[in-house]
Formats: structure tokens, C-alpha cells, sequence
């Protein structure tokens, strides 16, 4: 009987490649943004900061970037095991793709414009309304259209290339920050 619920949840959840993909697709926007994020401030940080420092901070934003990615994994992959199958887990990583983008578009939308509205704010209510009726709408015309949706599939298996440049940034990252705070 333990057997029972153990499968259930691992074919709800997406396959290594899926996830990999997904992973790819979150990291690559989180990685991207903390470097441009980086560089927006480096100008001001070499006036009064030593390289060492700066150094650091880098560390941090690039090591912060690798949680938030999993974090938002993890998020689209319970997305996965709670919605019913037809609407989420048999087009997973197009329809990740899409709670992806326009998630990180209304994240970059709300950094850019720097107001946060806090809850129970009509403003923030209107925008999670709006979001999750871009996603249902984006989902659905997905799912009208296979082109669509291998267009989607293959853009995200060619961003797998750039782990082979992010994911060594990233591990120095820890090295920096394994070195900052030991010694």
C-alpha cells in the first residue's frame, strides 16, 4: 500500500530532462538579471570599495541566483503535482516556460518601476489576476498549437548550453564565499 501513493507522486512529477530544462530556463533569467543587476552598481562600488569586496558581492548574487532557480523549480514542479495532469504535467515544460517568463517579466516589470505593493493592496491584486489570466491564456493557446509548443521546447533545450558557462561562475562563487568567510 506505500507503493501506491510513491507512484502516484513520480508520475505527477516531471522527468530529470523536464526539470533540467525548466531549471535551465529560470536560471539563465536569474543569472542573467543578478549579472546585469551586478554591473548596473559596479561603477558606484569601485569608488569607495576594494576589489575584494566587490568580489564578494558577486559571490553572493550568483550563489543567491542557484537557491532562487531551485526555488522556482520546486515551485513549477508542485504546480505540477497539484494541477491535474491535462492542464500542466502533459505539457510541462512548455507550459513552465510560460509561468516562468511572465512571472520573471513581472518581477523585472515591478524591480524596473520599484514599487512593490504589499498585500491585501488592490494594485496587487489586480496584478496577480492578470497574471494568472496571461498564464491561462498563454497555456491555452499552447495547447492549441504543437508548433507552439515544440518552438518552446526546443528554445529551452538550447539554453542548456549556457550551464556550461553559469554553473562554473557559480561553483567560484561558493569558492569566494567558502574563502570570505572562513578567513
Amino acid at each position: 500500500m506505500a507503493a501506491r501513493p510513491m507512484s502516484w507522486l513520480t508520475r505527477r512529477l516531471p522527468t530529470r530532462r523536464e526539470g533540467l530544462l525548466i531549471f535551465t530556463l529560470v536560471f539563465v533569467i536569474v543569472y542573467s538579471w543578478s549579472i546585469l543587476s551586478f554591473f548596473n552598481y559596479l561603477p558606484s562600488w569601485l569608488l569607495y570599495l576594494d576589489g575584494w569586496t566587490i568580489a564578494g558581492i558577486f559571490a553572493y548574487s550568483q550563489v543567491f541566483a542557484l537557491f532562487e532557480s531551485l526555488l522556482a523549480l520546486a515551485a513549477v514542479s508542485a504546480a505540477a503535482v497539484v494541477l491535474p495532469q491535462r492542464l500542466f504535467r502533459e505539457r510541462f515544460v512548455a507550459q513552465g516556460v510560460i509561468v516562468v517568463l511572465l512571472a520573471a517579466a513581472g518581477a523585472i516589470a515591478l524591480q524596473v518601476l520599484k514599487q512593490v505593493p504589499l498585500w491585501p493592496s488592490k494594485t496587487l491584486i489586480a496584478g496577480l489576476l492578470a497574471y494568472l489570466g496571461a498564464v491561462a491564456a498563454a497555456s491555452w493557446w499552447v495547447r492549441r498549437h504543437a508548433a507552439l509548443q515544440a518552438g518552446i521546447e526546443r528554445l529551452a533545450d538550447r539554453l542548456v548550453t549556457l550551464l556550461y558557462i553559469y554553473l562554473p561562475l557559480v561553483a567560484l562563487s561558493a569558492v569566494i564565499l567558502l574563502v570570505r568567510n572562513i578567513f
